[in-house]
């Protein structure tokens, strides 16, 4: 029969923090769930700790990767083998609240929707209220780049994922993957006039802060302009041109890749690192939504960020 949800986790150097991880999911009280861990070639032991798990609980299968594909790529291998009726996630480090799953679950069913959304821990208020929001309005704060934006505080329809080839991009090469997916989430629902979605205004998730995401591999220029590249491709397809989406995308690249530039000159020298910014040339999408917005100051951004979109409209011509 088929299970309720299917959790897929990907493991790789967890340490201490995957024991809690698992347990929070072995202890939802939505019992009828499938946990599907994904070793991505871990070499702390957290593979041993997984089989554990495996073997004393049925709902847990273990998959190996050959290589290690890193996060997205692991996620995906997830997606391949999931047979719940609707597909959470969660990080190895991280927990989810005993009741997460069952809210999150009955959301779905009562409203019939692609996907629920929810809060989390440190971050974001809360308040006891199930409601529904637009698509049009979420998918325009996706184009701001907000990291925030995450999968493991979502469930998905996955009749709906798999139907529509929706995957995760290769973390090597992105910055935000978690976004990324959730764009392509929130585009074919635009396509395919889906208008809303249910978002539970309850945290029910606890986040580790200290991942990799402010690493040198993972802000690098190239991921930074592959992700901008990424978005500008999402809303040419949906023939968004108009300037209601261009502007948070505008603002959200001139951030991103200031933020990007500031780790290249600290990681390669002033030169070297400053010279990254010439990529930009060779992504003509992104240059072409940088060059549509034509105001000359944008309130959103600092005075350093102002400059710095000045310059970037420079490189484009």
């Amino acid at each position: 029969m088929m299970p309720k949800v299917s959790v897929i986790v990907p493991v790789y150097n967890a340490g201490k923090a995957l024991i809690p991880c698992l347990e929070s999911i072995a202890g939802q009280t939505l019992k009828d769930i499938e946990v599907l861990l994904i070793l991505d070639c871990p070499t702390d032991g957290s593979d041993k700790v997984a089989k554990e798990f495996s073997a004393k609980d049925s709902r847990f299968v273990v998959i190996e990767n050959e290589s290690n594909l890193h996060v997205g790529k692991s996620r995906n291998r997830g997606l391949e083998h999931a047979t719940g009726e609707y597909i959470g996630f969660c990080d190895h480090d991280d927990t989810m609240r005993a009741d997460m799953l069952e809210i999150m679950y009955g959301a779905a069913k009562e409203y019939g929707v692609k996907f629920v959304s929810s809060r989390f821990y440190p971050s974001d208020s809360e308040s006891i209220a199930i409601t529904l929001k637009s698509v049009d309005t979420e998918f325009y704060s996706l184009l701001q780049i907000n990291p925030n934006n995450t999968v493991w505080s979502h469930i998905y329809e996955a009749k709906f994922l798999k139907q529509n080839n929706i995957k995760f991009v290769d973390a090597r090469n992105f910055y935000a993957e978690d976004l990324l997916f959730n764009v392509d989430v929130l585009a074919t629902c635009l396509r395919q006039s889906v208008s809303q979605f249910a978002d539970v205004n309850l945290r029910l998730y606890y986040h580790d802060t200290y991942g990799t995401g402010g690493t040198y591999e993972y802000r690098k220029m190239d991921n930074m302009l592959n992700t901008c590249d990424y978005i500008c491709s999402v809303i040419d397809e949906l023939n968004y041109t108009d300037l209601k989406y261009n502007m948070p995308a505008v603002e959200a690249f001139a951030y991103i890749l200031y933020r990007s530039i500031r780790i290249e000159i600290k990681t390669l020298g002033l030169a070297k690192g400053f010279r990254r910014l010439y990529r930009l040339r060779d992504f003509p999408r992104v240059c072409k939504v940088l060059k549509s917005h034509k105001a000359l100051y944008v309130p959103r951004l600092t005075p350093p960020k102002n400059l710095f979109l000045l310059l970037l409209k420079c490189l484009c011509r």
